[in-house]
């Protein structure tokens, strides 16, 4: 029953803007509880299609309330079904609920694999059903027996569904039209099964994201997320994402998010302190509002009109008097909720009665009388039901907002079918519960309450010895249900059920084993579950609820004296800090494990830690502490026979090495740990490493080994089946090819590597692949197609919202306009870049910015500017000890001096870039350098050393640029016509195929005189 609301109007008008403009916005909700939110959002999505003549893809995502939280991204899986349903029914109602059916059997078996399925699940479901309708005569056979059985369309449906999820190959025993259909459906599946493993929350928020622009493209988008104050923080960082990314790059979605603005404002309880916190959601909000990427609305109570509308609708003759009405308007305050079930409670009292089809009331009754809140009506309607409908909805709401018949028919031990009765009565003639569409494995019949507020009230009401016999007949039905591992399945809700029937946990999962005996043989139970949900809270990027996970299993460690497996939880916390990147706290906790660990002498816990810890402070730049841990560590790996654990430490000392620039000592990490992992058949260590060994050789400026090692790379991932490393592979092999020159070669395998990253989706690589190629077109001389690419790039990041790219590109787009001599877009690009860079703390890319920057500035001879921008560079480079870095900067610094004439100054900051290049081992800088530092002695006035000095290096090099260098200042310095003749002719033929601002002012000089 919907009465119509002005906030129907907004969220319209936001729907029409989508539309017609392409501009999506985000929409929060709030409001007390019943006073309508869902429905009125969900009567606005109805009509989504009839009012914008548009086929509106529309989903609705709960968050249920199961002690306060809702579980594992559970509100998006469900909006992510529907939408999917929704794209291939189209406007067929009847196809879209089927398809919501198979898509969430899809779903369900996979487990975790739905999140990796997000850019591919696509029109599936389409072909699901239509491979199981067209397959009528299906058998399935016992493989044992040889005996056949028909197969109901259901089970078929399920049959396909399972092979879909990629688990369930080569085990379905069917013949016939299904099998042939069900090989041709998971081939098309298998195809779009090649995804790239996210790598952190943000690379599957990516996805997700990258999913809605997609199904925008075509139609506009209406996305519901219901009741955010129980949402799981990964689920609200998950909206807030979404919610910034449609601000600052928008498309055709709605977003619309509702909450309860008293649950927010109470906070959220802290079940390992049991403390009420700040509310998570809160931030959130906040954040959303400093950006300007939400709109509230706040839903108003129903007015007097509104209120007899309703009554109206509930009755559609009836012959109430208007006292009656404003009675019920004074009592309810217009909260919907509340009219509903007094409006029912009335009738069930006879207050409201019914007489050839007209309702009348008693209007002598004195409606203050009645109760005075939600939770009062609800009480005496609960009351007035019989014992045995009482006692099924209190089996009922134990299990939460969701309920099953069969949990319910096993634990009352009744017939499925007159427990099915009995819920039809509360469902038809109550009102109490509803039919969900929800489906799980084992557990086909679901029901909801019709709100919370029902649900809470049946569960606090009983006594709290009912309520764990409750919890405790659970564990032991859901047993029966799921065997053996299968209870996995569901180890969350069978975890909570036993840890409160147990008295490890009470109801809103605070801990209690300071007051409660409990065995360890229970406790191990209890925490066997918390581990499998912990580890999937990682894998499943669930990083903050896997974090609060570590430190409950922590909690009970300590509790109960278990050290080491206390310290253990504690390494697994660090990993998921450090998957946030939150380094500092990584480095605390693994300080505090470690002193533990030496506590107890537990050798093998302290080489895991000094090990974690060694790389942690690598990557913050305490290098020399992280050698210290690293051969403390080692000494007991090697002590302990562990080949795979040394060769491992072996390895991230490799990486600790070129974070140094001690690119020999890196290779000889590398290399070691290779063989280990050679021999013990680690393949994809072997091609992360091989990848490794490349790089360090191209930085090296040995291209054509780097190119051996990036071809291995390759190889190996194309054998493993890994496309996404395949694809980086080749775009390093791309990238050797234009450092070399050969810009065909490299265009050709950048090429490859596109075409691989679009065919599995990987949006970021392909936004790097993109920029590469804009980079060899730059190098061409071909600088308009170079920007076409750049900004193609630029485009993809800004969609993905990853900051540092964009400001990477930026840089390269700098690049171009300072190619192309117009230099104030050039320093506004590079400014851009620098503010996200000093943003995001990207000290080595603001090294580089400054460098570009600086050039840009002498070329406008701005030499002031230029030699401040130079320093500031400088003083970075220094900090983070980048020798590549010190090199250009010092060299850049020299060049300005030199064009100054402060010769004696350019010779001082000279004599330091030669000490840096002799650590750096660089070529071409050297070139530089060692060129620079003859200028300047022949201009300091030794007139005879230096001619020999660049005769010689001439004769050295076969580089046309550094050729033409050495040519033009032999000239300078002899004056001798066949140096200036050589010097112009090679400036032009390199000016031909690369336009260069320096190569333009040598020829003009040298074309002058």
């Amino acid at each position: 029953m919907f009465i119509p609301r002005h906030e129907t109007e907004v969220l319209q008008k936001k729907l029409t803007q989508a539309i017609e403009n392409g501009i999506g916005s985000t929409i929060l909700i709030s409001g007390e509880p019943g006073i309508g939110k869902t429905t009125l959002i969900k009567n606005f999505m109805d009509n989504c299609d009839s009012t914008s003549e548009k086929n509106v893809l529309t989903a609705v995502g709960s968050c249920l309330d199961m002690d306060g939280v809702s579980r594992g991204f559970l509100p998006w899986r469900e909006v992510l079904i529907e939408l999917d349903a929704d794209k291939a029914a189209g406007k067929d109602e009847e196809k879209k609920s089927n398809f919501k059916k198979i898509v969430k059997t899809v779903f369900d078996e996979a487990g975790s694999q739905w999140l990796e399925a997000i850019p591919v699940i696509g029109d599936i479901s389409s072909a699901i059903f239509e491979t199981a309708k067209s397959a009528k005569k299906d058998e399935l056979i016992d493989v044992e027996t040889g005996d056949t059985k028909k197969l109901a369309l259901k089970d078929r449906l399920k049959n396909v569904a399972k092979e879909c999820t990629g688990e369930w190959l080569n085990v379905i025993p069917v013949v016939g039209n299904l099998s042939a259909a069900i090989y041709k459906t998971t081939t098309a599946i298998q195809k779009s099964k090649q995804v790239t493993y996210s790598q952190n929350q943000q690379d599957f928020f990516i996805r997700v994201m990258s999913r809605f622009r997609e199904l925008c493209e075509n139609n506009p988008v209406v996305i519901y997320i219901d009741d955010l104050q129980w949402a799981d923080i990964s689920s609200m960082n998950l909206f807030f994402y979404l919610a910034k990314n449609l601000k600052d790059s928008p498309y055709p979605l709605v977003l619309i998010g509702s909450f309860r603005p008293q649950d927010v404002k109470d906070g959220r309880l802290n079940p390992i302190s049991g403390e009420m916190e700040r509310h998570p959601w809160e931030e959130k909000m906040n954040n959303l509002d400093r950006y300007e990427a939400s709109e509230l609305i706040e839903v108003s109570y129903l007015d007097q009109n509104q209120v007899g509308s309703f009554i109206d609708l509930q009755f559609p003759k009836n012959e109430f008097g208007v006292k009656f009405k404003d009675e019920i308007v004074n009592l309810t305050r217009g909260n919907s909720l509340f009219v509903r079930e007094l409006l029912l409670n009335l009738e069930e009292r006879k207050i409201i009665s019914e007489k050839y089809g007209t309702y009348f009331s008693d209007e002598t009754l004195d409606l203050s009388t009645l109760p005075k809140t939600v939770s009062g009506v609800i009480k005496e309607r609960f009351q007035r039901l019989s014992e045995e409908l009482q006692e099924i909805l209190q089996v009922a709401s134990a299990q939460g907002s969701d309920f099953s018949l069969e949990l319910i028919s096993s634990i009352l031990e009744e017939n499925s079918f007159k427990v099915s009765k009995k819920i039809n009565t509360l469902q038809q003639k109550y009102s109490l519960v509803l039919k969900s569409e929800t489906v799980y494995d084992k557990l086909k019949k679901i029901y909801n309450f019709t709100h919370n507020l029902v649900q809470k009230y049946i569960y606090y009401q009983m006594s709290e010895d009912f309520r764990l016999d409750l919890h405790s007949a659970l564990v032991e039905t859901l047993e029966e249900f799921f065997e053996g591992d299968e209870i996995f399945k569901i180890a969350e809700p069978y975890s909570y059920h036993f840890g409160v029937a147990n008295g490890i946990i009470d109801e809103n999962r605070k801990l209690l084993l300071d007051k409660n005996q409990v065995s360890d043989e229970i406790l191990d139970e209890y925490l066997k579950f918390q581990k499998t949900l912990a580890e999937d809270f990682h894998k499943n990027y669930q990083f903050e609820e896997a974090t609060n996970k570590y430190l409950e299993l922590t909690n009970i460690y300590k509790i109960r004296n278990y050290k080491e497996a206390e310290i253990e939880a504690m390494l697994e916390l660090c990993k998921v800090y450090t998957y946030l990147g939150e380094f500092d706290k990584t480095i605390s906790q693994l300080e505090l494990c470690l002193i533990e660990a030496e506590k107890e002498d537990f050798q093998k816990l302290i080489g895991i830690i000094c090990l974690r810890l060694g790389e942690a402070l690598s990557i913050k730049g305490k290098y020399e502490k992280a050698e210290e841990l690293f051969e403390k560590a080692l000494k007991i790996f090697e002590i302990s026979v562990d080949k795979h654990q040394v060769a491992t430490l072996i390895s991230v000392k490799g990486s600790n090495s070129i974070r140094r620039n001690n690119y020999e000592e890196a290779m000889k990490n590398f290399r070691e740990s290779l063989k280990t992992f050679e021999e013990v058949g680690d393949q994809k260590r072997v091609a992360k490493i091989s990848g490794n060994i490349g790089v360090i050789y191209f930085n090296k400026g040995e291209f054509d080994k780097a190119l051996k090692y990036f071809e291995r790379w390759l190889k190996i991932n194309n054998e493993l089946g890994d496309k996404g490393n395949s694809a980086r592979a080749l775009t390093n092999i791309a990238n050797v090819h234009r450092t070399k020159g050969d810009n065909d070669k490299a265009l050709q395998f950048a090429q490859e590597s596109l075409e691989m990253g679009e065919d599995i989706g990987d949006k970021i690589n392909i936004g790097h692949i993109v920029r590469l190629i804009g980079t060899i077109y730059t190098e061409r001389g071909e600088l308009d197609r170079g920007l076409q690419f750049y900004q193609r790039g630029l485009k993809i990041f800004e969609n993905l919202c990853l900051n540092r790219e964009i400001a990477n590109t930026k840089f390269y787009i700098g690049d171009i306009y300072g190619r192309k001599e117009i230099f104030d877009t050039e320093l506004k690009y590079y400014s851009d870049a620098l503010k996200v860079m000093e943003e995001v703390g990207a000290k080595r890319i603001m090294s580089h910015l400054y460098a570009n920057m600086g050039l840009s500035y002498l070329k406008t001879e701005n030499h002031t500017k230029s030699l401040e921008v130079f320093e500031k560079g400088l003083e970075i480079a220094n900090e983070l000890k980048l020798i590549d870095m010190i090199t250009v900067h010092l060299s850049y610094k020299t060049k300005v001096l030199i064009t100054l004439e402060k010769f004696e100054e350019a010779k001082i900051v000279n004599i330091e870039a030669i000490e840096a290049t002799k650590k750096l081992n660089r070529k071409d800088e050297t070139f530089k350098i060692r060129l620079q530092s003859s200028v300047i002695d022949f201009a300091l006035g030794d007139k005879e050393n230096p001619p020999k000095e660049l005769l010689e290096m001439l004769s050295q090099t076969e580089v046309k640029e550094e050729i033409a260098n050495l040519n033009y200042e032999l000239w300078k310095m002899t004056s001798e016509e066949n140096y200036k003749i050589e010097a112009l002719k090679l400036y032009q033929e390199l000016y031909s195929k690369i336009p260069n601002f320096k190569y333009k002012k040598c020829i003009e000089e040298l074309s002058k005189t």
